[in-house]
């Protein structure tokens, strides 16, 4: 039989009394925290499992707030959408009433300023921001999308300074969305057809119908030097460079003088103006408006009644105010002509130029629905403009105008498809934490009734192992004598 020592005996009990203080200590812990795995100790196994768990759970948590931004970003973008096409409704509606023959100039100017603010408020609807970027810019989310930019020739144009990229936000694993619409997506134009000329210049289209303009342009036609052949000895005045209205070489110009150089002198068949040896800067006008300033005072004397005398006068174009100028070429039938702010091109059938002036060139088609806007208002504003022709122009405008608050409408379809999947991806998120909390509260929290049933269980071992180690402590070598 093995004999067992005292001092076995004393360290058995010892022994004891640490393991079911150390059961009653974890009981009470876990009753207190209400958590089966208090430390990694507790349970490895659970612990690796915890671990893994908070991580998809961080994941979730990070993918609910991208999917939270992301959704507010849409309702911004669409509420500001929906602005404005209530914005783009009113301005049909002001179009359509400023197109009215009957209305004065005063009445027109009135809408032209109604028609102005309401342009402020739809370009300040595609310049929201939202936590501090753009919505409408892009990816350059720290560039202002769109400004109203007045150029060198006096027009005012939208100028868009963002890309035509998406900005996107990781929403669940693997997959991102898009949270914006760029700007150049809402500033579709419709199919470029002819460009047009307004004005009395002479100037025409292009052959080769190459042009890169949008909306509208204004082409300056400007007189730079007249010079006269012949030996009728007229010559240009100081002021014709600046004042000479008349282009190229097909103008007939015909003088008579007596014997002492003085005569009179007729512009493309309009009335004779008398003139004498001491006229230096004479002004002769044209059935047409035409002029033309001549210095007389070296004339020729005995001219014959209707003597025509050669002329060739010289001029620019230019589409950008006159930074830049081009001389005209009058044999070209497709000259080209490059806004240096804009970098559009224009080519101009330059054959039948014959005055100087200004030509109001539209680009019939390339019109976005802000362009339109800006059209409509400066149409209504040019008193020069007759009722029929504001009529015709802002009915193009309006064509214009409709096509944008189509896109407009897709691109509200578009947002609203967005806001639909966001909500979708939010819902499958949130069934997920929950999914995982669950998982991970059957591992980690305790089972209150075990708990509380252990707890009673192991106080009684622990009062046991120290009933029994007291009664062990008790015995001696006295008891055996």
């Amino acid at each position: 039989m093995e004999r067992i020592s005292f001092g076995r005996l004393f360290s058995n009990s010892q022994m004891n009394i640490a393991r079911n203080f150390s059961r009653v200590f974890q009981a009470q812990n876990q009753l207190a925290t209400g958590r089966r795995i208090n430390r990694p100790s507790d349970d490895i196994v659970g612990t690796r499992r915890l671990l893994t768990l908070n991580g998809e759970r961080e994941g979730i948590d990070r993918y609910l707030s991208n999917v939270g931004s992301a959704r507010s970003a849409v309702q911004v973008g669409s509420a500001q959408l929906q602005e404005l096409s209530g914005t783009l409704a009113s301005v049909r509606e002001l179009a359509v009433q400023g197109a009215n023959g009957t209305l004065s100039a005063s009445d027109r100017d009135s809408i032209a300023n109604e028609i102005d603010a309401l342009l402020q408020t739809a370009v300040s609807n595609l310049n929201v921001g939202f936590e501090g970027r753009f919505l409408f810019s892009g990816t350059k989310t720290g560039d202002l999308p769109f400004e109203l930019v007045t150029g060198a020739n006096g027009l005012q144009r939208l100028q868009y300074n963002g890309n035509g990229d998406l900005q996107e936000v990781d929403v669940a694993p693997d997959l991102r969305l898009p949270i914006n619409m760029p700007g150049s997506d809402l500033l579709v134009s419709g199919t470029r057809g002819a460009t047009v000329f307004n004005g009395s210049t002479g100037a025409a289209a292009g052959a080769n119908g190459q042009d890169t303009g949008t909306g509208r342009d204004v082409l300056q036609v400007t007189h730079t030097q007249t010079t006269y052949g012949g030996t009728s000895g007229l010559t240009a005045s100081v002021s014709s460079a600046a004042n000479d209205t008349i282009l190229g070489s097909n103008h007939a110009i015909t003088v008579t003088t007596d014997a002492a150089g003085n005569g009179t002198i007729s512009l493309n068949g309009g009335p004779g103006v008398a003139f004498t040896s001491a006229d230096t800067d004479l002004a002769v006008a044209g059935p047409n408006g035409e002029v033309i300033h001549v210095d007389t005072s070296a004339m020729a004397p005995n001219l014959a009644p209707g003597t025509v005398v050669p002329v060739q006068s010289d001029g620019t174009l230019s589409t950008d105010g006159g930074l830049t100028a081009v001389s005209i070429n009058f044999g070209s039938s497709a000259q080209q002509v490059v806004n240096s702010e804009t970098g559009a091109v224009l080519h101009i059938d330059a054959t039948g130029i014959s005055s100087a002036g200004a030509e109001d060139v539209t680009y019939p088609g390339t019109s976005n629905m802000l362009s339109s806007i800006i059209a409509i208002r400066d149409i209504l504003r040019d008193p020069s403009r007759q009722p029929a022709d504001i009529n015709t122009q802002i009915n193009v405008a309006l064509e214009d105008l409709d096509r944008g608050m189509d896109s407009l409408g897709r691109s509200l379809a578009v947002l609203g498809s967005r806001a639909g999947q966001l909500e979708s991806i939010e819902g499958r998120l949130g069934d997920m934490g929950v999914t995982i909390d669950t998982l991970s509260g059957e591992i980690r929290d305790a089972d209150i009734a075990k708990v509380v049933s252990d707890l009673s269980r192991f106080e009684t071992l622990y009062q046991a192992s120290l009933v029994l180690a007291a009664r062990v402590n008790s015995i001696s070598l006295l008891n055996y004598l």
